[in-house]
């Protein structure tokens, strides 16, 4: 069994510099999750810039891209060969760099885009090419000493119950997961946590309403003027925190979350406080 307070407190926060780990450091932050390096900035020098500084890089967000004119998806569950191939030129070189130069153990990536059909033979032909995929790119991590952490998934996306995640981690002993608590629009985080208990590795952590992803702070509400309607986060923290304890989880507390007028980061500190005590 592990203990709340020993969780690292992390932030998703973009591109890597120098100047986000003093930010970070500032704030009382432990760890950062990115999805790339600062222009002009190289992989190499970012395991000294964690030892001055005392900010560890602890994860990276592989790219999802949606296809648009001249664009080609990235997509591990592609049954077409020529997105597969772009999908691989978007994620290895970016494993090989962050995971063999700058030391970054773990790599999240969606095991889906969307829309997919909801059940039968065409659903289970998506999830056994993710899982093909999520394996290949699961070897290239664990060359570099990584491990590739497939995030849980909303609405129709593969990966959007514990029981279908589940079934894409025992097909591949080295693959992880990252819980994102707030995609979970089926199930309950306590089952899910019980289910994949031995993969949990890092988390991305915000609040929702339990109709769509809201990427909330925790414990607040928001008011979304494009759609007309307030809404606020209703996760059970005390629940979700005992049941990580009771996985004996001992990764980082990652926020991603909108900061709905956070404009500093101290105040993600701030909120872990508020939530250790529930």
């Amino acid at each position: 069994m592990s203990n709340r307070n020993d969780w690292k407190t992390g932030l998703s926060c973009g591109a890597v510099s120098p100047a986000k780990l003093r930010r970070a450091a500032a704030a009382n932050i432990d760890c950062l999750e990115v999805n790339g390096i600062e222009e002009g900035m190289y992989w190499k020098d970012v395991p000294a810039w964690e030892k001055n500084i005392g900010v560890k890089v602890q994860s990276f967000h592989l790219p999802f891209v949606w296809p648009r004119a001249g664009v080609l998806a990235s997509d591990p569950s592609t049954l077409d060969p020529e997105i597969w191939e772009q999908t691989k030129k978007q994620c290895v070189p970016i494993i090989e760099q962050a995971g063999g130069e700058g030391g970054i153990g773990i790599f999240v990536i969606h095991p889906s885009l969307e829309p997919n059909p909801v059940s039968g033979p065409e659903r289970q032909a998506l999830i056994d090419s993710s899982i093909e995929h999520l394996g290949y790119l699961s070897d290239i991590c664990k060359k570099h000493g990584a491990v590739l952490a497939v995030e849980d998934l909303p609405r129709t996306c593969l990966g959007n119950t514990a029981e279908e995640l589940r079934y894409i981690m025992d097909a591949n002993a080295d693959l992880r997961v990252c819980f994102d608590v707030n995609h979970l629009l089926q199930g309950d985080h306590v089952s899910f946590v019980k289910l994949l208990a031995d993969r949990l590795v890092t988390t991305h952590i915000s609040d929702y309403d339990f109709v769509d992803e809201r990427h909330l702070f925790p414990r607040e509400a928001r008011w979304i003027p494009s759609r007309k309607l307030a809404t606020w986060g209703q996760i059970n923290w005390g629940e979700l925190q005992k049941a990580l304890e009771d996985a004996d989880y001992k990764g980082a507390w990652m926020y991603e979350v909108d900061m709905n007028g956070h404009t500093e980061w101290i105040d993600i500190y701030a909120n872990r406080q508020s939530l250790l005590g529930l």
